[in-house]
């Protein structure tokens, strides 16, 4: 089966590429089908290190060189080339944040993210950072070293940094071989994915910070596991929606009711860095802070992706994709209920898998009702839904509920 996901995957890439280098992944994944099958002289070990060596280069030539080649080619031509808006703003925040500017409720057209090819209402977006204050923070050390270093600075070469390591701990989460392959294929050559971190989007940062969260959690390290999650919530929002599942699952694999225990262990490590990282911009300028990170993207952004507004629009409903809408009550309506259905699932079989199956149930739910639903939040949720099926089935938590 893998060699067929491998190939199936892989092939889709092979029309973005000249034949030759197309050629490289096309014999790449012909001497992983035939190591699939044993076709190839080798013990289990070797034949297993040759398959993952094949993936691994695949997932360099589609993911890796590629972003390469973006990153150079706006280096010899302008700043707001080649590169997503996103990724523009990230870096200008930084600038901003060095040069005593707060980075919400700061203008952007006079950056390089005011070039940018934005259509209509888009343009809001360079009046508000809809980012919470990790994505820039991260990029502050890379930031200072590269232009101390080689003088410039793209925001991916650290996503790239952050891919690499997510890379790397994937099949750590798995012990087949089958399933330590599988996840890799599935996750890192996923196509609703790739394309857009070569963009710049930064899901690969959310990605990373579950996937250690998973892996921490799996070796019974609760308070690191909820350290992580609390970076990933000062990082991006989606993480959000993993928070009440994390802790529902934290309660009910120990079987137990001890709330201080849980809060010691769990709920202050979570919130210790959630809290330094966002309370600073809050009491710098909170109505600035709320209002990009809160209001700006649930009830100003227009309409955009393929979530319920697009039915919406198309129904007439809402005039136009600026409209206000009470999406929030939408997404109540039918996140709560959900919410409530998983948690109860969750406490019947608290594993891993469930854990994170039922956050990307409730993470698509709540972005489906939402004013947008982007294509790359698709591909972040596919990654969530292919992890969870990878994942070891039973729970690993309760093997080792006294390391921490």
């Amino acid at each position: 089966m893998n060699a067929i996901l491998f190939a199936l995957l892989a092939f889709s890439y092979l029309d973005k590429f000249y034949a030759g280098y197309s050629a490289l992944i096309v014999v790449a994944v012909g001497v992983f089908a035939a190591l699939e099958f044993n076709a190839a002289p080798l013990n289990e070990s070797r034949r297993n290190l040759a398959r993952y060596a094949l993936v691994v280069f695949v997932v360099f030539l589609v993911v890796v060189a590629p972003t390469l080649v973006e990153i150079f080619l706006r280096r010899a031509s302008v700043p707001y080339e080649h590169i997503h808006d996103g990724a523009i703003q990230t870096e200008e925040a930084v600038k901003f944040f060095l040069a005593g500017i707060n980075p919400y409720g700061a203008d952007y057209a006079r950056t390089p993210m005011g070039q940018w090819h934005f259509s209509g209402a888009t343009t809001l977006a360079l009046q508000h950072n809809g980012y919470l204050p990790m994505t820039f923070l991260l990029a502050l050390p890379f930031y200072l070293g590269l232009q101390a270093t080689i003088g410039w600075f793209d925001i991916r070469l650290v996503y790239l940094l952050f891919f690499l390591a997510f890379v790397f701990i994937l099949p750590l989460l798995t012990s087949a071989w089958d399933k330590k392959l599988g996840i890799l294929i599935a996750v890192g050559l996923n196509p609703l994915f790739v394309p857009f971190f070569i963009q710049g989007r930064n899901d690969v940062l959310i990605l990373f910070a579950i996937g250690m969260m998973l892996l921490l959690l799996q070796r019974g390290h609760i308070t690191a596991a909820a350290f992580a999650l609390g970076l990933a919530c000062a990082t991006k929002q989606t993480a959000w929606f993993i928070v009440p599942l994390f802790f529902a699952y934290l309660l009910f694999s120990r079987a137990q009711t001890n709330w201080r225990d849980l809060f010691r262990r769990a709920v202050l490590p979570f919130f210790i860095p959630f809290a330094l990282i966002v309370a600073p911009f809050l009491l710098w300028d909170a109505r600035a802070f709320i209002d990009d990170t809160l209001i700006y993207p649930s009830a100003t952004f227009p309409i955009a992706g393929y979530g319920a507004g697009q039915f919406l629009l198309m129904l007439g409903i809402i005039p136009n994709d600026t409209a206000p809408f009470p999406f929030v009550l939408l997404e109540i309506i039918f996140g709560v209920p959900l919410l409530l259905w998983l948690a109860r699932s969750l406490r019947a079989r608290p594993s891993l898998r469930a854990l994170l199956a039922a956050s990307a149930a409730f993470t698509f739910v709540v972005a489906f009702f939402n004013r947008v639903f982007q294509d790359n939040y698709v591909g972040y949720l596919v990654a969530l839904g292919v992890i969870a099926y990878f994942l070891e089935s039973e729970t690993t938590h309760a093997k080792s509920s006294a390391a921490n």
